[in-house]
């Protein structure tokens, strides 16, 4: 027989010095199916801690639809908007408008993807008017589209009357289904994030901001 592989004994009474020991037994070669073992062990360390940095990304990424932090000035934007959007239930925009901006569960909801077809841009004066100064046109339409969403659209109908508004160009009242952040879904949404200073009218102006990227249309297009 050949001579053993490791002669030290490795009791706990050894008196030989553990560094001794763990030179000596590094020179030991590892089975293959061990090493193989080990790397796969490794792998699934790597996978492990990949997959929970991904988690914690996208749990601040939630976090950061509602605000930024909550010592931070509440200021409208799109990932807001986008958090308020996207919430289930009926009556939610998510419900009425569809994923992609149209298509969703109510017909008579306005395709978000034409937004010259909208009762808003034909009010204020369509094309001509859009095309006559664009800055002032987006300008009124954000007033006039952000005060829907607020509102709904059965007050929006009653009480929206700028001099510069035609309602006889629209073609009749909008759809009465369009309860905007009154809606139940959009007010538990906003209700949860009221502690960092969220209310009804900066979700409505961040609604407004993630719409625009429905648009098809070049109506918001710098």
């Amino acid at each position: 027989m050949g001579r053993p592989l490791l002669a030290l004994p490795l009791t706990a009474t050894s008196t030989v010095p553990a560094e001794k020991i763990r030179m000596r037994c590094s020179c030991i070669p590892l089975p293959s199916g061990l090493n193989l073992g080990l790397n796969t062990m490794k792998a699934s360390k790597i996978f492990a801690v990949s997959l929970l940095s991904l988690t914690l990304a996208a749990g601040a990424q939630e976090k950061q639809k509602a605000n930024p932090s909550p010592s931070d000035p509440p200021i409208p934007t799109r990932a807001m908007g986008q958090g308020l959007y996207e919430q289930n239930g009926a009556n939610s925009c998510l419900y009425c408008h569809g994923v992609t901006g149209e298509q969703g569960k109510v017909a008579a909801a306005a395709k978000l993807t034409h937004p010259k077809a909208w009762k808003s841009y034909k009010g204020l004066g369509g094309d001509a008017a859009f095309n006559k100064n664009k800055a002032e046109f987006l300008s009124r339409l954000e007033t006039s589209v952000v005060d829907l969403i607020l509102k709904g659209a059965v007050a929006h109908n009653a009480t929206y009357k700028p001099d510069y508004f035609n309602w006889k160009a629209t073609g009749g009242p909008i759809n009465g289904q369009m309860l905007g952040v009154s809606g139940a879904p959009s007010a538990a949404w906003i209700k949860k994030y009221q502690a960092r200073g969220v209310t009804k009218e900066i979700a409505a102006k961040a609604v407004y901001l993630y719409l625009q990227k429905f648009d098809t249309e070049g109506v918001f297009k710098n």
